[in-house]
């Protein structure tokens, strides 16, 4: 680097008769005057940087004193500093051997596995027998190469070592972790991948499970390509094969050395690498596993799949897949064990991903059934020793959601007669069984895209300014996906459905997801608010301020509820999906509640909530999660961080038809609406009565609600159409002359706080109410909670009138939240700044920068 700035060596010399014993005295106390010496006195090889100290300049007189401050810097020094950091910059690139700059810079989106690599890896490393007695050599070797392929992608990387009955035999667990941004937090989600790599003594495993192992190698070797928010965790085990003492010698483990393999590795590992990077051992930090296990053997020939007879009865669908496919063995099998919810929302994305990716190869579902009378106990007997008989029980027994994918063994083709043989060698390899395995790769990787919740490659990439609401998604979501009845009693699955295709959304568009789930009045039934999470710049520090979007996704059971309140759910996706292409200095958050509509358990049964059950949807949002999610975050539980929200219900019901608003209920409210709101009335009259507005509702004296009420308005009136907006508010005072004002206010309260803003409202809270006046407008006054509330509601002025709810609340969310970027960053260039040496300098010295100077 030519320039004015030079260097110079100086150095400690070997002890000689040339240099007189005082000079060498004079020598050491200058050369050894810092912490460089601490190396050289252990032999590491250390290098000391110096400028000169009290030799030189003004240092001669202000070394170690108090001079030493701020009138040492000038541009000179800044510019002489910052070429020894380039300096040392330039010299590690070499000497730590650059990976990536930056990392993510290899990932091309989408990722997709190499088929080329499974076959290649498959073949030349995983066709011999792996086992501890008959060949520990190449067991041995099949292990370092998993660990150096985990180091070479450059995951964090194990050996979990645990000893076996068998004082000789050492077990392995193979683990390479892959770190997500929230990696250590509370935020953080973990995802695990594995495979065992040993094999039984009699065969050289290369579908059971060289197969398992070279997608679980693939899969690391893709996603580490990238940077995610979450945690991936990829472990090869060992020892997943048991012997039977009673049939072989030198058995090292077997089902009562419940602590070898992934029983160690969950029970014994896991928990203490959580305590020493998370602060605790919860497993439940756990969200999502997938196990491998013999997954090479495709067969489409007829009749090529075995299938028990008695099995037919638990697994009617999949028999009838099996007879109109000629019982070919022409699918991947993914189990799970029915009883867990998480499991299911696992098995919905693998199933939904690997069939959207049209092909030749078929995936099918067999699960653990709950116990049932309906089963015979000889028949679960044998659906367990089936189902249970991999790594994936490890994770079963503890409560932890894992599904384990499998090519039905020694049910299908040629390993009905190879499956723990010395025929399951590399005759079992084929061009469409690589296919068949790539497939499964892909498949892993596109479902971990959306669970790690990618961060780079790069996401704010996608936010293209000004951020618009898309109508095409609005109408389409709207129709396929909020049409339907979404009641616990009445249509149970539809809105389980509802519920979890909001989650895989938030999922999707990299938010961090929640379930705040509660109990109701039936013990059977849990509630369900979905959460997802759009961390700003400051989230977790005392300059963040929290915003909230809010709709509710529940209906009544008598309606299909597509105004109420799909049209509110699908303006909260769009909205998040919007904002979400964006970072922003501070944190929104997206809910949509449940049991939002509650019911009088006077008039129906199966009641779940009402009025008296405070504790559902909202109510426990603001009460119960809220709460818990601010102390875990924050330090604080003060609710006073959320600065405001936006809640919307029924908000599709656009009409210009002149008399198509109506007032009130009844003329005695539609009286009192034109006396206590004349600028509305006289609003809505003058445009002859048409229902062609928004309502935006607040409480006339909390100084923060008007405030977002007006900047609301302010950007839906710049927007000028068809489309108007009007307010109305919980007044402060009612004129005495109207009669009984206490009367008259809960009059006006009632018909004003009927949603989700109502407990915001109870707790103090900003919140302002945006919807179409429920059964004031048009065909809602008819369909309002009635069957009639369907997609025949649907037009091409109602899809307007909500994409123009959702880009006035994009642009004010903007406004609020601050925006921090949204575009890709520039190149990345491996040089210290001037300015970044110059503000960490006046930090040390305790100059108090203003943190805004770092934005």
């Amino acid at each position: 680097m030519t320039d004015r700035f030079y260097v110079e060596n100086v150095f400690l010399p070997s002890s000689s008769p040339n240099i007189p014993a005082k000079l060498m005295a004079q020598l050491r106390s200058q050369i050894l005057r810092s912490d460089h010496k601490s190396f050289w006195v252990r032999g590491r090889p250390a290098l000391f940087l110096n400028a000169m100290a009290d030799w030189r300049g003004q240092m001669k007189k202000c070394y170690h004193q108090p001079c030493d401050d701020l009138t040492q810097i000038n541009a000179d020094k800044i510019l002489f500093i910052t070429k020894t950091a380039n300096t040392i910059i330039k010299m590690f690139t070499s000497s730590a051997q650059q990976k990536t700059c930056p990392r993510f810079s290899k990932g091309k989106l989408p990722l997709k596995a190499d088929s080329s690599f499974l076959n290649t890896t498959l073949r030349q490393h995983f066709s011999k027998s792996r086992h501890h007695f008959h060949s520990q050599t190449e067991k041995t070797t099949a292990m370092k190469y998993i660990q150096r392929q985990f180091h070479s992608y450059g995951l964090q990387t194990y050996i979990d070592s645990f000893p076996t009955a068998q004082p000789s035999v050492i077990g392995n667990n193979v683990i390479g972790v892959l770190q997500g941004q929230h990696f250590g937090t509370v935020d953080d989600q973990i995802y695990i991948v594995g495979a065992h790599y040993d094999t039984v003594r009699t065969t050289p495993g290369v579908d059971d499970n060289g197969s398992g192992v070279v997608v679980l190698l693939e899969t690391a070797r893709k996603m580490a390509t990238c940077d995610w928010k979450h945690t991936l965790i990829f472990v090869s085990f060992d020892f997943e094969e048991w012997e039977d003492e009673k049939k072989e010698l030198f058995v090292a483990c077997n089902s009562t050395s419940v602590m070898c393999g992934s029983p160690h590795f969950v029970d014994t590992w896991m928990p203490k690498y959580l305590q020493d990077n998370y602060r605790s051992r919860d497993l439940t930090k756990i969200q999502g596993v997938i196990i491998m296990d013999s997954i090479l053997n495709y067969d489409a020939t007829n009749n090529s799949q075995y299938f028990y007879e008695g099995f037919k009865v638990v697994y009617p669908i999949l028999a009838k897949h099996l007879v109109q496919r000629g019982y070919k063995g022409d699918f991947l099998t993914v189990i799970n064990n029915q009883s867990d919810s998480a499991q299911n929302v696992l098995l919905e994305q693998f199933m939904s991903t690997y069939r959207n990716m049209t092909d030749r190869f078929y995936v099918e579902n067999v699960f653990l059934p709950s116990s049932s009378p309906n089963i015979p106990a000889k028949l679960m007997a044998q659906l367990r020793s089936q189902i249970l008989r991999s790594d994936h029980k490890s994770f079963w027994v503890r409560g932890r959601p894992a599904l384990f994918l499998n090519a039905m063994a020694d049910w299908r083709g040629q390993m009905k007669k190879c499956y723990h043989q010395p025929c399951d060698d590399l005759t079992q390899i084929n061009a469409d069984k690589i296919l068949f395995i790539t497939k499964t790769a892909n498949t892993i990787i596109k479902m971990f895209t959306s669970s790690a919740q990618q961060k780079t490659c790069p996401r704010f990439s996608k936010g293209k300014l000004p951020l618009k609401a898309d109508s095409s998604f609005l109408n389409t979501t709207l129709r396929q996906h909020f049409s339907k009845s979404r009641h616990h009693f009445h249509s149970q699955t539809e809105k389980t459905t509802a519920m979890k295709y909001i989650q895989r959304q938030f999922h999707s568009y990299g938010l961090q997801t929640y379930i705040d789930s509660f109990p109701t009045a039936q013990p059977s039934v849990i509630g369900n608010n979905v959460i997802g999470v759009l961390q700003g710049q400051h989230f977790g520090t005392v300059d963040d301020q929290i915003y909230i979007v809010g709709a509710h996704y529940d209906t009544v059971r008598t309606t299909p509820g597509v105004d109420d309140n799909g049209s509110g759910v699908v303006v909260l996706l769009e909205t998040a999906r919007k904002m979400a292409t964006c970072d922003w200095k501070h944190t929104l958050i997206f809910v949509s509640f449940d049991f939002e509509e509650w019911e009088d358990e006077k008039k129906l049964t199966d009641v779940a909530c009402n009025s008296t059950a405070i504790m559902c949807g909202s109510p426990h949002f603001l009460k119960t999660w809220m709460p818990k999610y601010l102390q875990d975050n924050y330090d604080s539980a003060d609710m006073s961080k959320l600065k405001g929200a936006f809640i919307m219900d029924a908000i599709l019901d656009y009409n210009n038809t002149a008399g198509s608003q109506l007032l009130g209920p009844n003329s005695n409210f539609a009286n009192l609406l034109k006396q206590i709101f004349p600028t509305f009335t006289n609003n809505v009259l003058g445009r002859q009565s048409r229902g062609d507005f928004l309502t935006i509702i607040n409480r006339q004296g909390n100084i923060n609600e008007v405030s977002l009420t007006n900047k609301y308005m302010n950007v839906y009136r710049e927007m000028e159409d068809k489309y108007y907006i009007e307010n109305l508010y919980v007044p402060t005072r009612i004129p005495a002359h109207l009669g009984d004002t206490r009367q008259i206010r809960e009059v006006i309260v009632s018909e004003l706080d009927r949603s989700d803003h109502r407990m915001f409202w109870e707790m103090n809270l900003p919140a302002v109410f945006l919807c179409s006046l429920g059964n004031l407008r048009g065909r809602m006054i008819q369909c309002y909670h009635q069957p009639c509330d369907t997609v025949d509601e649907i037009n091409d002025d109602k899809i307007q009138f909500i994409t123009k709810t959702a880009n006035v609340l994009i642009q004010t969310l903007g406004s609020l939240v601050s925006m921090n970027q949204c575009q890709a960053s520039g190149a990345n260039t491996l040089s210290i700044s001037m300015s970044s040496l110059w503000l960490l300098m006046m930090a040390t010295v305790g100059l108090n920068v203003h943190r805004t100077l770092l934005q």
